[in-house]
């Protein structure tokens, strides 16, 4: 980040370059934990969890109610999801969306008005989106499990060494510029220590 003499003055707070300071940092974790989920392997990039796990293959029709049931139940085990409460799952906004418009039953015909949404993030340890999940690629968009039941086990972790930050009001001093920098020190991959607790489901989204 690089402000001038003239940017501070023009704004006339004193806290502008502070608040310039957060967002930078704010980026700069946003990143991290975009490799985290995102990460190819491939230098610069991270090893994220995506890249990691091999994928349950989508149907072939657009998930249904009782496909999102399967999203949840199917990852239940005898070790590390006993029940649907101890999996977790994070989706994409496009597949909450669908799942947040997708009914079981009408009241008409006697079923439950209820949406999938609704109803895993009631039977699951947990259903939700982040903006961080890939989008859908030709209809069909990538879902992280995680199976919980296992409590106090560390099932992943990315090495870190903290951060750096640099304050340089020397290099363009004489031109009324201040370069402020961060540096994450971070492992090249993500380690998942436990990569059964972790699943990769495919939902087809669209036609």
């Amino acid at each position: 980040m690089t402000v001038t003499l003239e940017d501070v003055a023009a704004i006339g707070q004193a806290n502008f370059e502070s608040a310039l300071r957060q967002n930078v940092s704010m980026s700069l974790s946003d990143a991290i934990d975009n490799q985290i989920i995102n990460g190819n392997g491939s230098s610069p990039n991270i090893n994220g969890i995506l890249n990691q796990l091999t994928a349950v293959a989508a149907g072939a029709a657009v998930a249904t109610f009782d496909d999102f049931v399967a999203l949840i139940a199917n990852r239940v085990d005898d070790l590390w999801a006993p029940t649907t409460k101890d999996v977790s799952m994070v989706v994409n906004p496009e597949t909450y969306r669908l799942a947040a418009r997708t009914f079981r039953g009408t009241a008409a015909n006697g079923g439950p008005a209820v949406t999938a949404n609704t109803y895993l993030g009631e039977t699951a340890g947990g259903f939700f989106t982040n903006q961080r999940m890939p989008a859908k690629t030709n209809h069909v968009a990538s879902t992280i499990a995680y199976l919980m039941g296992r409590m106090g086990l560390r099932t992943a972790c990315l090495p870190t060494w903290g951060t750096i930050s640099v304050d340089d009001i020397y290099t363009d001093s004489r031109s009324g510029q201040r370069h402020f920098t961060v540096h994450a020190l971070v492992g090249d991959k993500v380690l998942l220590v436990q990569p059964d607790a972790y699943a990769e489901v495919s939902v087809r989204v669209s036609t």
